[in-house]
């Protein structure tokens, strides 16, 4: 009976003892998960804190490439850089193309001769490119829309939208402002027919735009083809045909538009604003950053360049 007893009391301890090597086991398990994804989340965080370190180093190197380059109607050009940190190429042209600096980094720039100025611009040129491939109506709508927007009347255009409309949309808490005071290009979603745009649909239009106060320049070597038929009043197929000639031989494709009725030097050329958005990507492992920002590229006293815009993340 005793010897039962003695037996029953090593079994139980016996069990107690692997109940404490299984939950100390447990522990370890678990610490040793936590642990694991506690180094990648650090390895990760020290990523992404190199590539923005990175993306803003690209930026200064690309600064000065451009305040010492030479350029033309349409890039920048330096090749005496051929030392430096990042390989720039010998030439960049301005029209949004990306350049691969090297496996991880990559950059485009884009002059905003090139684009819409959404506080200057044209209403119907603005709806032309908003409403490109899009049905007619949607055209007109977005047109006097942005007239409504910016006039100081409450008078409705034929296809435009006052208080009123935005008024019986559901879910709309804002009026128009009657002014050109708008904030950002952001603010031009807001608006009647152009806030019917699918996301895939604004985000195409929205890479056209750019804010600012000054009327600029539209370069005609830039802009695509619907933009160029626009302003010249051609149809698109004659403006792909010019826009064919462009792409191989620009002075020629210069020399016909020039000496065109239509063309009006007050706010057509052939030359870089230098008001130029620069996008700048860096990748290390899974860590991604991106950095976009503005710069006007015209010295003025006390500098060589003003940044109008700036954002990473």
């Amino acid at each position: 009976m005793r010897y039962i007893q003695q037996g029953s009391k090593k079994g139980f301890v016996l069990a107690i003892v692997l109940w404490i090597v299984a939950a100390i086991l447990l522990g370890i398990t678990t610490i040793a998960i936590f642990s694991k994804d506690t180094v990648s989340l650090s390895q990760s965080l020290q990523d992404k804190l190199v590539t923005r370190m990175e993306s803003q180093d690209v930026l200064e190197g690309l600064k000065f490439y451009i305040i010492t380059a030479n350029f033309d109607n349409i890039s920048f050009i330096n090749s005496n850089l051929k030392d430096f940190t990042y390989n720039f190429p010998d030439r960049l042209i301005s029209d949004g193309r990306w350049y691969n600096l090297n496996d991880t980094v990559k950059i485009k720039l884009l002059d905003t001769s090139s684009l819409l100025n959404i506080v200057t611009a044209d209403p119907n040129l603005i709806a032309a490119i908003a409403a490109k491939n899009l049905q007619n109506q949607l055209e007109y709508s977005i047109a006097d829309s942005i007239k409504d927007w910016r006039d100081k009347d409450n008078f409705m255009h034929l296809n435009g939208a006052e208080n009123s409309t935005y008024e019986l949309k559901k879910k709309v808490a804002y009026k128009i402002r009657n002014n050109r005071g708008i904030q950002d290009v952001e603010e031009m979603r807001l608006r009647n027919g152009i806030d019917s745009l699918t996301i895939p649909q604004w985000n195409a239009f929205k890479g056209k735009l750019y804010y600012g106060f000054s009327a600029g320049i539209t370069n005609l070597d830039l802009i695509d083809v619907k933009y160029l038929a626009y302003i010249l009043n051609f149809s698109e197929a004659d403006a792909q045909i010019l826009v064919d000639i462009r792409s191989k031989d620009l002075q020629k494709f210069m020399n016909i538009v020039y000496a065109l009725p239509q063309y009006n030097d007050q706010y057509m050329g052939f030359y870089l604003t230098r008001q130029i958005k620069i996008e700048i990507q860096v990748t290390k492992n899974k860590a991604k950053s991106i950095l976009k920002t503005m710069i006007y590229f015209k010295p003025t006293k006390d500098r060589q360049y003003t940044t109008v815009t700036y954002a990473i993340y």
